[in-house]
């Protein structure tokens, strides 16, 4: 009788455990990942992780396995505030796990990319945290009374790569006009930076899109940074969810012009955050661009619906 009693006591616990964990896995918004198209381009729809958890939900997640979870990154510091500080999380694998960098492949030649854009696009980091004691780490300074994107770009040693998308709350967030470049060149310091465009983008097409980077007259090619002749973040406007990270299909010594292939998973407005470094310096180059809808042509080919043929938003 004490055997059976202490059986039905130890079922009870577990249910109650896998329930709570099964309502708090609940919250997080998850999303269809869009596969790489086998170029240097990799697009993804981020899925939103939990921004914080209590100790019961981390120790459910311990101590059942939940293998229903899906991977995801919870903060460490829930309450953020205004300047310099550390920004701290966790990654967890579908089986409950804590991500460290063994259980990560590395993918130009960093184990996790940490990208953050505030709402208004003014503010834009590419960082790679430290991994120390099943916590991952990064100091950044941000503005008060923002919201953030932050995003954590990773390969799993056994899953698919993703972008988890988590949102950092600074004070109280003000609705803010976002920040377009309506220049198709952006200069900073002595370096001038060219986006060329195919005259209409489309949505779920691999659109051409070249840089050309001058420093005064001359045309440069720029160093390789992190494995690439270059980075582009694209971000939608509309959803946060809509995050590409692009690489050059061009080759060092192949053109002057640096390419690229990219598939904006929807249409609306992008703003592209590139980087290339010259002469060890890393910059950052921010370019917004409009994606049509895809309609099948007549001719049975698919193609892009009216866009505007310069590669600027104005509101």
């Amino acid at each position: 009788m004490q055997n059976k009693i202490v059986i039905i006591v130890s079922v009870v616990i577990l249910l109650i455990g896998g329930g709570f964990y099964l309502k708090s896995s609940n919250s997080t918004n998850e999303t269809k990942q869009i596969a790489s198209d086998g170029h240097t381009d990799h697009s993804h729809v981020a899925t939103t992780s939990e921004n914080h958890m209590n100790n019961m939900g981390s120790q459910a997640i311990q101590e059942l396995g939940a293998k229903i979870a899906g991977t995801r990154v919870v903060l460490q510091n829930t309450t953020l505030k205004a300047g310099t500080q550390n920004i701290a999380f966790q990654l967890f694998g579908k089986d409950g796990h804590v991500f460290g960098p063994d259980d990560l492949k590395v993918a130009h030649e960093k184990k996790l990319h940490f990208i953050v854009t505030s709402d208004d696009f003014k503010e834009y980091f590419h960082v790679h945290p430290e991994f120390k004691n099943g916590v991952w780490s990064q100091q950044l300074t941000l503005k008060d009374n923002t919201l953030y994107q932050a995003y954590v770009d990773i390969v799993p040693n056994e899953e698919v790569a993703q972008v988890l998308r988590v949102p950092l709350t600074i004070g109280t967030p003000q609705t803010k006009t976002k920040v377009t470049q309506n220049n198709p060149q952006v200069t900073v310091g002595n370096i001038t930076t060219s986006i060329k465009t195919e005259s209409s983008l489309a949505s779920n097409h691999e659109n051409s899109i070249v840089f050309n980077i001058k420093q005064g007259a001359k045309d440069i090619v720029p160093e390789t940074y992190l494995g690439a002749l270059g980075h582009v973040i694209a971000v939608s406007h509309s959803d946060p969810n809509n995050f590409v990270h692009a690489h050059p299909t061009t080759h060092e010594g192949e053109d002057k012009d640096i390419h690229f292939g990219i598939n904006f998973p929807t249409a609306g407005a992008y703003t592209l955050f590139a980087q290339f470094q010259v002469n060890g310096r890393v910059e950052t180059y921010p370019f917004t661009v409009n994606a049509g809808e895809v309609h099948n042509e007549p001719n049975g080919h698919s193609g892009a619906s009216s866009a505007p043929t310069d590669t600027s938003v104005h509101h």
